[in-house]
């Protein structure tokens, strides 16, 4: 029996085509700890990688359920995603928002510190949100934090909630170089690596293996204990 080389979820971070190294798709890992089946998987010559491996993959909804793509069943499944509270909760970006954030911290639930140890143990992002560059990655990987008009000002930095992992180069070249569309690039890949991390801490503090499991009562009661009011139109 051949053993898996990786199985788990991944999350698609971008596509593309080109002429010169045709079409190339990306994923995000959960963390750094699953690049350990691919550590050293480079070809001898040129450094680049070579092996090949067969991949099955079923998307997997807001709901946390595999996504039917088959057209017979594609209308009732719309149907039960319209109704299902964690389809609700990611349209609405429930876990986008930073009130939750700040509360998750608050509670002790999920901190900045925690997120910011998170972040530097994630591999770099740079050439995600800066492609134009393919830049080399080198030394360590430190949080950069996006800036925006709300959440920063002179001389105070962002909250980690608005940071991505990026080595040494990528960090000077952002610091330099970015682009107004790239630095809005690098503001939504911090934005997802939080709202992925905030959906993992409040499930685990609510003892729920997935969301499809979350109920309203369990989230009212949640939100009241918190002192929070982020659920006001489910």
């Amino acid at each position: 029996m051949t053993v898996p080389t990786f199985q788990g979820e991944v999350q698609l971070a971008g596509w593309r085509e080109s002429h010169n190294s045709g079409a190339t798709v990306t994923f995000w890992l959960p963390c750094s700890d699953d690049l350990g089946p691919f550590r050293g998987l480079t070809a001898k010559k040129g450094g680049l990688a070579g092996h090949r491996f067969a991949c099955v993959l079923v998307e997997i909804g807001d709901d946390e359920t595999p996504v039917d793509k088959s057209p017979s069943t594609h209308k009732h499944d719309a149907t039960r995603q319209a109704n299902n509270l964690a389809s609700h909760l990611h349209r609405a970006g429930y876990f986008r928002n930073p009130k939750l954030w700040d509360k998750l911290d608050t509670l002790d639930i999920y901190t900045q510190q925690q997120h910011k140890a998170y972040i530097e143990k994630q591999p770099c992002c740079g050439n995600l949100v800066m492609p134009g560059f393919n830049l080399a990655c080198s030394g360590d990987v430190v949080l950069h934090h996006a800036r925006t008009a709300n959440n920063s000002g002179m001389g105070i930095k962002p909250p980690h909630w608005y940071g991505v992992p990026v080595c040494y180069s990528h960090h000077d070249i952002i610091h330099r170089q970015a682009t107004h569309n790239e630095r809005t690039a690098i503001l939504e890949a911090a934005v997802q690596y939080t709202a992925g991390q905030a959906k993992a801490a409040l499930k685990a503090h609510l003892g729920i293996a997935s969301l499809a499991d979350l109920t309203l009562e369990q989230l009212n009661e949640f939100e009241r204990n918190a002192h929070l009011q982020i659920t006001s139109s489910y």
